[in-house]
């Protein structure tokens, strides 16, 4: 007798993202110029990931023109290329995750903060292919996304929405995510494939997300 404990449910895993197995295209590189002028434009009030470091800390390691910051790019380069470790890989994409309060009702919503390392890569990746990314987005009739080149877009998006559903208050507003283009191989070797390897070690495997006993 007795009650009988209901079994758990299973967690909804997101559909394996499956890379490519052909090699990927000739990566970016950086240069000890190029990644001293971008760590400059980091925020170092920005949070840090699952190991502590900080664009601080990236700052300091970036400092000057020297033989510490030639092998730091070196190692940035490797990244790029997704000339990584596979016992590394996992520390790379790794996330801290914490809970924050998002309204009165006390509902949460988690945020993930990644690798100051792989952002940073990530980040200088994009702005040396901003050429690239700017005819994708703003010139590619098949993938229009509002937000993309526009300050704030996000932004005004959201008080758009809100401001129609305010003067119509019959109107409803429908969110939907048909399909995400950077999930698509096909699309990354096509219109980026300089940053095919990276993106393929960002996201071809799962990634860890470390959360304290708290929360916080």
């Amino acid at each position: 007798g007795g009650d009988v404990s209901p079994a758990p449910t299973a967690p909804v895993l997101r559909r394996p993202i499956d890379a490519p197995t052909t090699p990927p295209a000739s990566p970016l590189q950086i240069t000890v110029e190029q990644a001293l002028r971008h760590v400059r434009t980091t925020d170092p009030a920005a949070a840090g990931g699952p190991t502590g470091q900080s664009y601080v800390h990236l700052r300091t390691w970036l400092d000057e023109d020297d033989l510490s910051t030639e092998r730091f790019v070196g190692m940035l380069n490797r990244i790029i290329a997704g000339d990584v470790p596979t016992d590394i890989v996992p520390i790379l994409t790794a996330s801290r995750g914490i809970a924050l309060v998002k309204d009165e009702k006390m509902n949460l919503r988690p945020i993930c903060i990644g690798s100051v390392i792989l952002r940073f890569v990530a980040g200088l990746a994009l702005r040396l292919s901003r050429r690239e990314v700017d005819d994708f987005f703003l010139h590619n009739a098949k993938a229009k996304q509002f937000g993309v080149g526009v300050p704030s877009g996000c932004n005004l998006q959201a008080l758009a929405v809100e401001e129609h559903l305010r003067r119509h208050p019959g109107a409803i507003a429908i969110q939907l995510d048909l399909r995400n283009a950077f999930e698509l191989w096909s699309t990354v070797q096509r219109h980026f494939p300089k940053l095919d390897a990276l993106i393929r070690l960002m996201y071809q495997s799962e990634a860890d997300i470390y959360v304290t006993g708290d929360g916080s």
